[in-house]
């Protein structure tokens, strides 16, 4: 540690006579804070060695060089300099916190919690350092004197759930714009203190249904991997994998105010997470970015359309409020809601930034690829390829614009991935040769190669047939590029009058505008002039402050209260399935889905083909009834499924504490059974536990042994609906059929 203190003094000797004769100290400290403030990490590092050089006793600088050599990996001067810093000023109980922040980040622990606990000591209203204690497990006892009104304890927590961008960068090395959208709220946040009202936190779903608080320098770090010209994966994928090892057990505390921010129909288990949040007394908020999977399911994958809806249907069940990122989203979602009579909770526009990424600088430093398409004019298309996009629009126009001959035709530049339903373009492309080399396909470009794209192109163009917002516009914007888009949907939120619109579904109209465009360079730098002039972009700063604004006067409105989940009433006499067999739209309107699946507490994996598996050793069952008129008990059916790999394993049914019966799990094996449960308060709750060591088998899930496939009830009193349940659980099981009723018509003279 010595050799690497030395080295920093060294280089800060060698530019201190340089230095004097640059310019004064407090201009030197002013261009570093510029630097940090647009996180140029690197120059601010050497801004700050400058300043140091004049000025070596400035504790707090050293402070800022530790901040600047983290930021940018120099994680060795970034430990040399919190180090100085405590030297020159050991009282300043941040320092030691942000030391351990740093020995946590690289993994020593031990040597963490030694700066923890001493920033503590400091000041024992540190709440950063007290719970970073008491997550590397510092006994609790020590930290009472602590628990006098702090930020942590006095300040509502809004919690920011980011598990959608964790599970995308697992499989990819670049972000979509929804994860763009988080990342660029998140980092809004992380530059700088943006409310006193909440403590802001960041979460990610654990492997166990729960969640892990990400530590802030790992959030940074992802961040900033992003934005280098090369992206590493596997590095992502590292960062990704550490900050869930190095980061703790989210625990909810009645009254945090949980946020989705991203993809939540892509989470497996997003409603059985939910509901163990709303059941520890969560608010739940979410950010809908459109519903088009429901609105517009031919544009898309029926897969994503069915687990889109299923999950939407769920989220509405549990929302305490909604935000989306248009007014356009949000009528489509009103509607929605107001055709189904679904809950109606509060909805407000959140509409998003005009970029997905920050502003690089101007670079020479491009692939060969990006060269060769600036060496010659250009229009661009920033958007994955699929169907929705409507980029068969845009091959149209050009086949006509090259076959009347009588306009230079620049090239097309599609940039972005194959997506759904774009086989016969792309079959078109190919075999027209992208119209004779006209339009090229491009994709996995960094920040500096789209930015250079966007900022050399003759004008970009957005046809697209329905957006929730319509980032790719708003980018084109800031780079000062006019844009001919789609007057649908929410893109005229984005462009407003400084973008120039076409019907998407009307060829003709989008040949003669775009013709303009390139015939006519006059109008468009006139267009581009007028941007450059009155544009005034919307950023990730705004979108942030906007987002705690909003969720401050919705949760402080005067009548607002957080919904709380109660037992779903079910039909008596009837079986409730418990699996969706691949067709979640019939299975909640048809088959009445929907309750069933908050009869189940979150200790049970998500509804699946035909069965729904327990998730561990218990978990539980309630549903209410309608008002019994006679015995306060009812007649319970389970249907269940136990896998081949079983044990010595049997199940208790508890109604409280009493038990209600015992019956032993067999391997491969699909049972009924029936038992008589009480019912208290309309309501009949059940818990099952299993007994004995639950083998691993071939599922990659560990402890499954036990399903339920179906289950009803029928008040014990109920003759009728005990035969109707019986019935029930008797065609369900194989051999029978119920048939409709068919009218006939017969021959009246038939014998």
């Amino acid at each position: 540690m010595k050799s690497t203190i030395e080295s920093i003094f060294g280089a800060i000797s060698n530019v201190r006579e340089g230095a004097n004769n640059i310019s004064s100290a407090g201009q030197i400290l002013a261009r570093a804070d510029k630097a940090r403030d647009a996180r140029a990490w690197d120059e601010a590092r050497s801004l700050y060695r400058q300043f140091l050089a004049k000025e070596p006793n400035r504790a707090d600088i050293w402070v800022q060089l530790g901040h600047a050599a983290k930021e940018s990996g120099h994680r060795d001067e970034a430990q040399s300099a919190y180090l100085r810093a405590i030297e020159i000023a050991p009282e300043v109980a941040d320092t030691h916190l942000q030391l351990g922040h740093l020995l946590k980040l690289i993994g020593e622990i031990e040597a963490a919690m030694a700066a923890y606990q001493r920033a503590f000591e400091l000041d024992p209203r540190l709440a950063d350092a007290k719970r970073e204690l008491q997550h590397l497990g510092f006994d609790s006892e020590m930290l009472i004197d602590a628990d006098s009104p702090t930020l942590e304890s006095s300040t509502t927590r809004l919690v920011l759930d980011l598990s959608d961008v964790f599970f995308y960068l697992r499989h990819h090395d670049t972000v979509s714009g929804i994860q763009r959208v988080q990342l660029g709220i998140a980092e809004a946040i992380l530059s700088q203190k943006l409310t006193d009202q909440f403590q802001i936190v960041f979460i990610t779903g654990s492997d166990d249904g729960g969640f892990i608080e990400i530590d802030n320098d790992y959030l940074r770090n992802i961040v900033s991997e992003l934005k280098k010209q090369k992206v590493s994966h596997e590095k992502l994928k590292g960062l990704i994998s550490s900050a869930g090892q190095n980061g703790y057990t989210f625990r909810c505390r009645k009254g945090d105010v949980i946020l989705m921010l991203g993809a939540f129909w892509v989470l497996f288990d997003v409603i059985e997470r939910c509901i163990r949040l709303k059941n520890e007394g969560a608010v739940i908020g979410v950010l809908i970015h459109d519903i088009i999977p429901i609105t517009h399911s031919e544009y898309c994958d029926d897969s994503l359309s069915d687990s889109f809806y299923f999950a939407l249907e769920g989220i509405l069940e549990m929302s305490d409020f909604i935000l989306t990122v248009s007014d356009h989203s949000g009528k489509e979602l009103t509607k929605y809601i107001e055709k189904f009579t679904l809950p109606k909770p509060p909805i407000r526009t959140l509409h998003q930034a005009h970029q997905t990424m920050d502003t690089p600088r101007p670079s020479r430093a491009v692939s060969k690829r990006v060269k060769d398409i600036m060496s010659e004019p250009y229009v661009l298309y920033v958007s994955t390829i699929e169907i929705r996009k409507n980029h068969i629009y845009l091959f149209r126009i050009w086949k006509m614009l090259q076959r009347a001959g009588d306009v230079p035709v620049p090239r097309l530049i599609f940039v972005g991935r194959a997506g759904w339903r774009v086989s016969d373009l792309m079959e078109q492309i190919k075999s027209t040769n992208g119209l004779d080399g006209r339009i090229r396909l491009i994709h996995g470009l960094s920040d500096v190669e789209l930015a250079e794209l966007y900022r050399h192109a003759q004008f970009t163009v957005f046809p697209s047939l329905e957006e929730g917002w319509g980032l790719p516009v708003g980018e084109s914007l800031i780079f000062g590029r006019p844009c001919v888009a789609s007057n649908s949907s929410s893109v005229p939120e984005v462009g407003g009058d400084l973008v120039d619109y076409v019907d998407p579904l009307n060829v003709t109209e989008g040949y003669n505008v775009i013709r303009r465009f390139i015939v006519d360079e006059a109008y468009r730098e006139h267009r581009a002039e007028r941007i450059k002039r009155e544009f005034k972009p919307r950023r990730w700063h705004d979108v942030a402050i906007d987002m705690i604004d909003s969720v401050s006067k919705i949760t402080q409105a005067r009548g607002f209260r957080s919904l709380s989940l109660t037992p779903p009433v079910l039909e008596s006499g009837k079986v409730h399935k418990n699996g969706h067999s691949n067709n979640r739209v019939r299975f909640i309107r048809k088959e009445g889905g929907k309750p069933i699946q908050f009869a189940f507490d979150s200790n049970w994996y998500p509804i699946e083909t035909s069965q729904r598996w327990l998730r561990g050793n218990s978990g539980q069952v309630a549903f209410s009834v309608k008002s019994l008129d006679r015995s306060p008990a009812v007649v319970v059916m389970i249907s269940y499924e136990v896998p081949p790999w079983i044990g010595q394993n049997r199940i208790e049914v508890f109604a409280g504490d009493e038990v209600l019966g015992t019956f032993d799990l067999e391997p491969s094996t699909q049972r009924r059974i029936m038992f008589t449960a009480p019912v208290v308060e309309n309501t009949v709750r059940l818990r099952f536990e299993v007994r004995g060591e639950i083998n691993r088998g071939d599922d990659p899930r560990p402890h499954l042994c036990f399903a339920v496939r179906a289950f009803g009830y029928a008040p014990v009193a109920d003759a009728l609906a005990r035969v109707a349940l019986l019935e029930s659980s008797i065609v369900m099981a194989g051999g029978f059929s119920n048939l409709s009723p068919v009218r006939r018509s017969y021959d009246a003279d038939a014998t």
